[in-house]
């Protein structure tokens, strides 16, 4: 049992750590975290103190879980880029939803995904803009975010509980922006900018 603690410990530090990062959606019914670690994905029980590896999921990263705790959805390496896949929690059912897509995050009702996607954006090769997905892959569109000085860099979507807003950090100036998945003015104002991330150590 100390080393099934160990490990889950040792996997929460990583996910803190070494840029590896847990699922922040809001917490599923079951329970359990899924979080990136140096061999792929792990579903962590902090109930019972164990940790398992979700079958080839080494080049996965961003798990999410449905809200009903079903699913999770992950970003995957998808030809030369990257895109938005869900699976079940033993890795199995693997579909595609999105490609030139990451970052996913569940709806409340988990009927839809907010995905980062790169590439060509407003023209331009460098920005990045933010999408909504119906979960079975269909109906994708952009959302608007708004002029920009320059190009949209942005990351980190996540749905509000209520469905009401998205909130994401704007890479330009480091704020946090809302946006209303429908395209509408956001009722809330961007926030101060985050922190600087400070340096973290952790003796396992």
């Amino acid at each position: 049992m100390r080393i099934v603690l160990a490990l889950s410990a040792a996997l929460l530090l990583l996910s803190v750590g070494s840029g590896a990062t847990a699922s922040t959606s809001k917490p599923p019914q079951n329970g359990l975290i899924a979080l990136n670690g140096w061999e792929g994905i792990y579903i962590v029980d902090p109930q019972e103190g164990t940790a398992r590896l979700v079958p080839k999921t080494v080049e996965m990263s961003d798990p999410a879980w449905s809200p009903d705790g079903t699913m999770l959805a992950v970003s995957a390496p998808y030809g030369e880029t990257t895109g938005v896949y869900t699976m079940k929690p033993d890795g199995s059912d693997r579909k595609l939803v999105l490609e030139n897509a990451y970052s996913p995050s569940w709806s409340p009702d988990g009927k839809q995904l907010v995905v980062v996607r790169g590439g060509v954006v407003d023209g331009d090769e460098d920005g990045t803009a933010l999408a909504i997905v119906d979960a079975e892959g269909s109906g994708a569109r952009t959302l608007d975010l708004g002029p920009a000085k320059d190009v949209h860099i942005v990351s980190m979507p996540e749905w509000s509980p209520d469905g009401k807003l998205i909130a994401f950090v704007d890479d330009g100036d480091g704020t946090v922006r809302f946006v209303s998945p429908d395209d509408k003015a956001a009722p809330v104002p961007a926030v101060a900018a985050l922190p600087k991330p400070r340096p973290v150590s952790a003796t396992v």
